[in-house]
């Protein structure tokens, strides 16, 4: 290891640790759930089209949500594969909002997104502003939300740990060996398992690839147009984007780049929280 990458090393070591103290000594959250990611400027592959975005500091949450936990905050559990420590599925998109929201209060801290009845309307600020769904800069809220497409590619490559390795381009996440790292239709036995039973990435995260499909923000678009000053597309209804394939799917669903949209729920889609630092 040369100079350089020993001392990117330390200093990442550094910072996470010490990022993650701070946070864990003031929210009743269980440290071991949670990763800190720093973020970073990096070409997006979104499409096949090549364009350099940039994602802030994160909280990631190192596994899907669990079956357990979602009952713990919602009292319900809608998932079809029971089990305490597999991934909650069946879930709406505004299901996982609504977690997200009821996740915030439990833990003191502003909720991110603002209904109107049944519509998702503002995204809210650490400061109480609101602001439109397609306009808002997700660095400013202080709750738990879902990632944008950009910010789950980037910590499902592995972030600045897997570019100091080399593993940033792996096919999975984590490894360009499907089996490694993710439950799929050929491993999978047709359902969903427990979460962190297969190899994290180079952060620590279980599960980006295979299992269950993860539900992101953005809306699902056939040539989404980001970039740095747009990180994420938001439109009128629609389809929103699903990031990581399933057990119920082939290995070319679970490549990184690959991306799904839907509206709807189904036994395979999941999802995974996270909060801006």
């Amino acid at each position: 290891m040369d100079r350089f990458s020993k001392i990117l090393r330390e200093e990442l070591e550094k910072y996470e640790d010490i990022k993650h103290r701070e946070y864990f000594e003031s929210e009743g959250i269980k440290e071991r759930d949670f990763v800190s990611v720093k973020g970073g400027e990096y070409p997006t592959y979104l499409r096949h089209k090549k364009r350099n975005v940039k994602v802030g500091d994160l909280f990631v949450s190192r596994y899907a949500v669990t079956q357990e936990r979602y009952e713990e905050v919602m009292g319900k559990n809608p998932s079809n594969f029971k089990g305490k420590n597999r991934p909650v599925e069946m879930v709406t998109w505004e299901d996982c909002l609504h977690y997200c929201n009821e996740l915030s209060k439990k833990n003191n801290l502003v909720p991110v997104y603002v209904f109107d009845g049944e519509e998702l309307s503002k995204i809210r600020y650490i400061d109480g502003t609101e602001v439109d769904l397609s306009e808002a800069d997700f660095s400013k809220t202080e709750g738990y939300r879902l990632p944008l497409e950009i910010e789950w590619e980037w910590f499902a490559c592995g972030g600045y740990p897997a570019i100091e390795k080399g593993n940033f381009d792996a096919t999975y996440s984590g490894s360009n060996e499907i089996n490694n790292v993710a439950w799929i239709w050929d491993n999978g036995e047709k359902e969903t398992h427990e979460v962190g039973t297969k190899s994290p990435n180079d952060l620590g995260l279980f599960d980006c690839s295979g299992n269950v499909y993860e539900w992101c923000y953005d809306m699902f678009v056939g040539s989404p147009d980001v970039s740095l000053e747009k990180p994420y597309i938001y439109g009128s209804k629609g389809k929103h984007v699903l990031k990581g394939g399933s057990f119920y799917n082939a290995a070319s669903n679970c490549d990184l780049s690959y991306r799904e949209g839907n509206f709807i729920p189904t036994y395979y889609y999941g999802f995974r929280v996270v909060r801006s630092m």
